[in-house]
């Protein structure tokens, strides 16, 4: 009879736990989509926050076995006060402490339902929802403005290196006779989050890798990322050389998007391939 009785809960929260779960993170993600999503930096955190979810649902499926309830005491209380902190960051329309609370909020109910063994079972994909979170305004200005003085000067001399008569100041270059703004969207902020965020996700679900392998793939992530948005910026400085600024309102512009994310996704696969034919090679020196 007990366990007729725990069956129809167990199944109950199942759902209820996820669901509530959702609405308590529902007040955060109107303010984030009103707010962050319509920005060029975090215009693909939707889908981050997706793939961290999918992930820490297939993570929850694959250690069904280190299911256990917490301490429903001390996730509880954490909760209230996590809460706290919500309500008042959401008066004061603090969008980023909404988002750490949410965040926080759903790890202690994790916990709770789950357990702590869990909790640590998901703690790649859990950090990984981190990236959902916005960086500060002020930080992702600064960033955003170094990025686009960087790439437009790296591009100028590029350009300038096969001959073509270009020029820039700061975070605008000038083709023959027009004048081109390199804008955020350009600066590649957004194509850099979501090579950070793919090469992370490789990482934690291709099994068995050398974690020397891993540290260093996450560390050319930013660069190839950057290099491909370089080339990206030469390839529209060509086509305005060559065909005038009227080229910019055609579909070369978003095929040039698309090609350097490809690229860059292009060049860490070739780099992760040489990188574990490299440790492969020093691993036989070392035990010959």
């Amino acid at each position: 009879m007990e366990a007729i009785r725990t069956l129809p809960l167990m199944e109950v929260s199942r759902w209820v736990v996820p669901l509530g779960m959702a609405a308590y993170c529902l007040p955060a993600l109107v303010a984030l989509s009103q707010r962050d999503w319509n920005t060029e930096a975090g215009s693909l955190t939707p889908l981050i926050l997706l793939l961290g979810l999918w992930t820490t649902a297939q993570t929850i499926e694959q250690h069904k076995a280190l299911i256990a309830p917490g301490p429903f005491g001390p996730a509880l209380g954490g909760l209230v006060a996590v809460s706290l902190g919500y309500v008042l960051a959401s008066a004061i329309g603090f969008v980023l402490a909404m988002a750490l609370c949410a965040w926080a909020g759903c790890v202690l109910a994790l916990w709770a339902w789950r357990g702590g063994a869990m909790v640590w079972a998901c703690r790649f994909p859990l950090a990984f929802l981190g990236l959902a979170v916005p960086l500060p305004y002020s930080l992702s200005t600064i960033m955003t403005e170094r990025l686009r003085a960087g790439i437009a000067g790296a591009a100028v001399e590029l350009a300038d290196a096969w001959g073509l008569d270009v020029a820039y100041d700061r975070t605008s270059i000038f083709v023959n006779q027009f004048r081109l703004a390199l804008e955020a969207a350009c600066a590649g902020t957004s194509s850099t989050i979501t090579l950070v965020a793919f090469v992370l996700l490789f990482t934690y679900w291709y099994r068995g890798r050398d974690w020397r392998r891993t540290v260093l793939c996450v560390a050319l992530a930013v660069p190839i990322a950057w290099g491909a948005n370089i080339l990206r910026v030469v390839v529209l400085i060509v086509a305005v050389d060559r065909f005038g600024a009227p080229v910019l309102d055609t579909v070369v512009h978003p095929v040039a998007g698309l090609l350097s994310f490809s690229i860059a996704l292009g060049l860490f696969l070739a780099a992760d391939r040489a990188l574990r034919e490299g440790l492969r090679l020093i691993d036989g020196a070392r035990h010959a």
